[in-house]
Parts: C-alpha cells; sequence; structure tokens
C-alpha cells in the first residue's frame, strides 16, 4: 500500500471540530438573540398592557364575566390565539433627523439579530419599487449605507417602513411604521425604546459641526487657530461673549449669568467673519456643543432653530443676517423670539450672527436684553499685524521689522489681503535675492508686497458697488481658507544659500 501521508484520522478530527465549534456559535447567536428578544419583551411590556388576558406565571388570568363557564372560556381563548396573529401597524415618530435615524435603526437591528433587516419590494400603482439603500454621511470623511423604506424582520415577522414626517416643533423627523403580528407588539415596542435611546446617545450630528440643511452635511473647521489673526480688542471681546459659556460653562452658571447669548458680528466684507465662525465651531465641539452653520441662500433660519432645539446644547451661525430679512422690518424679532422660545424650554442655544451691512439691521433688535452684544471685526492694529507675519513667516526668515511700517502699509486691507500681501512678501523677497534667500525678509519686502495690492483692492472695491456681487466675503473667506488650511506656506518652497537644491 502506498503511503499519501496525511493522517486521515487527524483530518477527520480537525474537521469535526470545526463543525463543533460552528455549532456552539450559531448556540451562542441564538442565545443573545433570545436574550435581546426577553429584553426587548420586558421593555415593551412596561408600555402595552393587554387587559383581555394576563399571565402570572403559571396561571391564565381571564375576564371576571367568564367565571364558571367553561365553553364560553374556550371560545374566548380561541377568538385570543387567533386575534394574536392579526397583522397591525405601530407608528412611531422620533425628534430625530430622518438620516439619524436611520442610521441608529440599522445600528439597533445589528445589536440586536446580529445583521441588518431584508429590504422589501413595495407595490406602487407604477409598479414594483425595489428595496432602496440610502448613502449616509457619519463624518466629514466617512458615510454608510442603511435601509430606507421596507425593512423585514423575520424575526419578529415584523416589517418596518421608514421614512419621515413633518411636524410643527421640530420640523422633518423620522417616522417609522411596524406591521406585525399583535403577539409581537410587546417586542417591538421594546425595539422602538432600544432605538430611542440609540440616538440619545449616539446621535450622528449631536455635538459635531453641520449646516443647517434639512437633511444635515459635516462641514470643515479644520482651520489653524495659530495662522488666523484678530486685533487683541476683538478677540477680548468674543472670549468674553462668545467663548466663555463654552470654556467656563460652570463658572457663568455660578455667577448667576445665562450661558444663552445672542451676538452680531458685524464688519465690512473679508475681515475674517466667517473664518471666527471656524474658530468657534472648534471651541464649541470642544465643550460638547452641537455646531450648526446656517448659511446665506440654502438653509432656513427657523428651521435650523428646530435642529438646534434636538440637538442641543448648541450653536447656531446665522451668516449674513442682512440679507436674509427680505423687506421684513420685524424679520430680526420674529428670528430672536423663536431663539427665545428654545431657552423658555430649557434649551441651551448660543445665537451668533453675522453682517456686513450693520445699518440695515432693525435698530429695535440693538438694545441689551435683544442682542446681548455687538462685535465689529475690523483691521488689525499693529500688535495684531506683528502676529500675522510671524504667524506666517518662520522666525529664522524674519530681519529687523519696523512693524508700525507695516500696520501703515497694511491698513485698509481686508484680511484676506493681508494673508495674500504676505505671501507676495516671499516672492518680492526672492526676486530681490535672484532665486535665493541670502537676505532676511526685510520691512521694504512687506511694503512693497502691500503697495502691490492697492490696485487690486480698488478693483474689488469698485465691482462691490456693481449689481449682483454678494458673495465677495465668501470668495474672500476661501481665498484665506485656501491659504490657511491643507496648503504649505511658500517659504518652505525657498532655498537658502549652500543648501542642497534637492531639499525642500
Amino acid at each position: 500500500m502506498v503511503s499519501t501521508g496525511i493522517d486521515v484520522d487527524a483530518l477527520m478530527s480537525g474537521v469535526e471540530e470545526q463543525r463543533q465549534q460552528k455549532a456552539r456559535t450559531a448556540n451562542r447567536a441564538d442565545q443573545i438573540r433570545a436574550a435581546s428578544m426577553a429584553v426587548l419583551n420586558a421593555l415593551g411590556g412596561l408600555t402595552v398592557q393587554d387587559d383581555e388576558l394576563t399571565f402570572e406565571g403559571t396561571k391564565i388570568i381571564l375576564p371576571a364575566q367568564y367565571e364558571g363557564n367553561v365553553g364560553k372560556v374556550i371560545e374566548y381563548l380561541d377568538q385570543w390565539r387567533r386575534d394574536q396573529a392579526k397583522m397591525y401597524d405601530v407608528n412611531r415618530k422620533f425628534p430625530f433627523r430622518p438620516y439619524d435615524v436611520a442610521a441608529a435603526f440599522d445600528r439597533t437591528l445589528r445589536a440586536i439579530s446580529g445583521a441588518s433587516g431584508l429590504g422589501v419590494t413595495r407595490q406602487t400603482m407604477f409598479g414594483p419599487e425595489p428595496p432602496a439603500f440610502i448613502t449616509v454621511p457619519i463624518s466629514l470623511d466617512d458615510s454608510i449605507q442603511v435601509p430606507w423604506g421596507l425593512v423585514k424582520w423575520d424575526l419578529l415577522d415584523c416589517t418596518f417602513d421608514i421614512g419621515y414626517t413633518n411636524t410643527s416643533e421640530d420640523g422633518v423627523v423620522g417616522y417609522i411604521t411596524a406591521n406585525l403580528p399583535k403577539k409581537n407588539r410587546a417586542m417591538v415596542e421594546g425595539f422602538f425604546m432600544r432605538l430611542e435611546e440609540e440616538l440619545k446617545t449616539n446621535s450622528i450630528y449631536k455635538g459635531k459641526a453641520i449646516n443647517g440643511a434639512q437633511h444635515p452635511e459635516f462641514i470643515d473647521i479644520g482651520v489653524d487657530p495659530k495662522k488666523i489673526v484678530y486685533s487683541d480688542a476683538v478677540m477680548t471681546e468674543v472670549e468674553t461673549h462668545v467663548w466663555l459659556p463654552l470654556r467656563h460653562p460652570e463658572a457663568v452658571r455660578a455667577a448667576g449669568l445665562k450661558i444663552k447669548r445672542h451676538v452680531l458680528l458685524e464688519g465690512p466684507f473679508g475681515t475674517g467673519k466667517t473664518l471666527m465662525g471656524m474658530l468657534t465651531a472648534q471651541e464649541a465641539i470642544k465643550a460638547g456643543y452641537t455646531f450648526i452653520q446656517v448659511r446665506p441662500g440654502k438653509d432656513d433660519l427657523f428651521a435650523a432653530i428646530q435642529t438646534a432645539r434636538i440637538y442641543g446644547p448648541a450653536v447656531l451661525w446665522f451668516e449674513d443676517l442682512d440679507t436674509r430679512q427680505n423687506g421684513d422690518e420685524d424679520f430680526v424679532s420674529k428670528l430672536l423670539e423663536a431663539l427665545d422660545g428654545i431657552q423658555a424650554k430649557n434649551g441651551e442655544v448660543m445665537a451668533v450672527f453675522t453682517t456686513n451691512y450693520v445699518e440695515r439691521i432693525q435698530k429695535g433688535v440693538m438694545r441689551p436684553g435683544r442682542l446681548d452684544a455687538v462685535i465689529r471685526i475690523g483691521p488689525l492694529d499693529a500688535s495684531g499685524y506683528e502676529r500675522l507675519v510671524k504667524a506666517h513667516i518662520p522666525e529664522d526668515l524674519l530681519g529687523e521689522i519696523d512693524y508700525l511700517r507695516v500696520a501703515t502699509a497694511f491698513d485698509g486691507y481686508p484680511p484676506a489681503f493681508n494673508v495674500e500681501i504676505i505671501q507676495r512678501t516671499i516672492r518680492y523677497a526672492l526676486a530681490r535675492t535672484k532665486g535665493h534667500m541670502v537676505d532676511k525678509i526685510t520691512t521694504e519686502d512687506l511694503v512693497h508686497a502691500a503697495a502691490g495690492m492697492k490696485r487690486q483692492l480698488e478693483l474689488m472695491e469698485g465691482a462691490r458697488e456693481g449689481a449682483n456681487v454678494p458673495t465677495i466675503d465668501g470668495l474672500l473667506g476661501n481665498l484665506v481658507g485656501d491659504v490657511l488650511v491643507g496648503h504649505r506656506v511658500e517659504h518652505l518652497d525657498i532655498i537658502k544659500k549652500g543648501e542642497n537644491e534637492d531639499d525642500e
């Protein structure tokens, strides 16, 4: 007999061990599902009461009118059994945005049963509608696919219909209908309780930076605070009226002050109001607040307030308030009243408004108690210009700089221009040194760069006076964002004398 070199007994033993392991795993999964069902049944039993029939241990408690009538008892129990198999609809509205509900539904179902539900084809008057999955962003860079529409859960012989409804208090929210046998109603109610708890503890939006859309999207707040400079006076006002409640809420409460603030940031185009919003978003997220950016021309202000109420505590950042009034002189008052309504229900929501034209804002709202503070975002002071230059040019590349002259040369330029001037300064220095940074960057380099931007500023100022130019502030904000976020300052590409030309 020729030996194959295979130990058949060992092979068979290994196969049997794998079979047993699979059986143990399957048994364990069944035990987990059974335990989950028991928990759901117990939870649902807290809200579902069947007055017709009660089970107490080994006893069945019947309605009193059947006492002594065995025939009627049998008829009643048979009818009760048939009723338990009848299909019923259980509807539940969840006060969270629809995609948040859909994502939480999928997580809850997987946690209980170990798998997602099965999509079901819906029959419509236009023909069959196949099962649907929707892509739901869960962060700035990540998204998931979750079921939407009809979803079958065989474990409870239940079909869920996942969708949304519009409410007066919360706006558009998630809405789920469960079609199931009456006997499983308690477990479905328990499932809904688990789902609501999942939404409260693991919402995809709460504590994040989002916009004010009906289906919120995540926004990029990754600006570098070290690269963004304001005057000392501006920073003092912002830190006092906007950031203090976020950084030290307990101290604010202990002093008998309210967390709620309504603050207006005003100033000309390009002074950095949008970037201040990104810095505030960073502070809000660190404090556990939801930050909601309400974009001009895209997001409904009052719907955003509803979102803030749902996902509070929150900071609402309303861009370009003056463009929203549309001739309604009481618009801002109505907005503030809506915000006050949230506070009356113990919702902690801070609102910050920005405007390029403060003179267009209704004067009656300027009094304390309506707007708590008005902060002007204006040009930098001398120390601000010094910090700005040092933030964007490494110290080893700077010579002796006359910052008073620099402040004079930079005066009148918006921050977006100031950053570009500093970038151009490096170009002036490279041109002066024939492409090699032999000398340090000088005051003259900075002054010449500022003078070179004068004509561009004049053209922008002239264009601003024309029609249909409402987005220059946004364009400048994008320019600053391009410079500050994800891009390297040009000094990194400068070739110093004596260095290898292959080195950066």
